[in-house]
């Protein structure tokens, strides 16, 4: 962030800087006045305190997938994608119109990101195919 459009300046450190302010308000100020600050972040809690909860860890609730678990995931799926194409005669086969690398070298096949699964789609179809949801 630019502070004043030519001083970069950590966010973190804007936080850091208005937490030690609201703090200072709470200290100098008399009864009624310090609770002024509270009830500016309890606006914040109001809307944004559910997110801020999941985030704390729970002693009985499952535990969140991590990016190593997103990994474990894909390596068992194109483990799986790599035995169904061990069986297949050809190594990569269009989802769309059929034609394999061994007949048409010529191609070029991709596998589609967004498509449900590792379906491999030739050159002409990869941009226009309908994407599989299951």
């Amino acid at each position: 962030m630019l502070l004043f459009f030519f001083i970069p300046i950590k966010v973190k450190w804007l936080a850091i800087a208005d937490a030690v302010f609201f703090i200072y308000e709470m200290v100098v100020n008399g009864f009624p006045l310090c609770f002024y600050p509270i009830a500016a972040i309890l606006n914040f809690f109001l809307f944004c305190g559910q997110d801020l909860l999941a985030f704390l860890p729970r002693r009985n609730a499952a535990p969140r997938a991590t990016v190593i678990d997103f990994e474990k995931a894909r390596a068992r799926r194109e483990s799986q994608a790599q035995a169904q194409q061990s069986h297949d005669p050809y190594e990569r086969k269009c989802a769309v119109c059929g034609r394999t690398a061994e007949e048409h070298p010529e191609l070029e096949f991709r596998y589609c990101s967004q498509c449900a699964g590792y379906h491999c789609f030739c050159q002409d179809h990869i941009n226009s195919h309908i994407h599989f949801t299951e």
